[in-house]
């Protein structure tokens, strides 16, 4: 087990690049990363306001990300420079975020109950598109497998998760896990075929 110090409250984490791990920390408003092991903790972008998902792109050396507080998509290079505005959403709350990097596409959760859905733009943040909308609640996070072909969501108010294909439609519940569960993080093992979750019921 590897033990993170300095933390106060991490929403994304993200895929490990050779030698680093990369995570948003919403309480101190910054991008951080790490080496594998927990060392050399460091701030890779401060001053943000409500950072929420993060996904890396390494073959680019580019670090993805939402701002709840700003309602941005952004990104910038993995030591921190040239931070870019991709999108600026006109409301909502942007979440869990996944790239599609065969399709140049990104894909993000928005957890506001009243907004409910998954959207999605090209990599650049242009030609914003909704996903999916119909029949959600909460939705938390995202994770594209472009093997399978498919976008995976948690929803944690339908206590499922969920996906469709990349036209967002043949939708499937993998997950039914009634009252005593509240799926938020997703993470897909493309290898093994497992999905990964993280479950705030207890929590709450």
């Amino acid at each position: 087990m590897v033990r993170l110090v300095g933390l106060a409250c991490v929403i994304g984490l993200g895929d490990a690049t050779p030698g680093k791990i990369y995570w948003a920390d919403s309480g101190l408003k910054e991008i951080r990363r790490a080496n594998v092991d927990g060392s050399a903790v460091e701030t890779v972008v401060a001053g943000l306001s409500q950072p929420q998902g993060i996904a890396i792109d390494a073959s680019s050396e580019k670090v993805y990300w939402t701002d709840a507080g700003t309602l941005k998509v952004q990104r910038c290079s993995m030591d921190g420079s040239d931070v870019e505005d991709l999108v600026i959403l006109d409301g909502g709350s942007p979440a869990g975020i996944d790239l599609d990097l065969g399709a140049g596409k990104m894909y993000w959760a928005d957890e506001d109950i009243t907004m409910h859905k998954v959207q999605r733009a090209n990599i650049d943040g242009t030609s914003v598109q909704t996903f999916v909308v119909s029949n959600l609640k909460v939705v938390s996070d995202v994770a594209v497998a472009r093997g399978h072909g498919r976008v995976y969501w948690t929803d944690s108010l339908n206590q499922h998760v969920e996906s469709a294909n990349m036209q967002g439609s043949d939708r499937y519940k993998h997950i039914e896990c009634g009252f005593q569960c509240s799926p938020v993080a997703l993470v897909l093992d493309e290898a093994t075929n497992n999905l990964i979750w993280a479950d705030t019921y207890q929590a709450c």
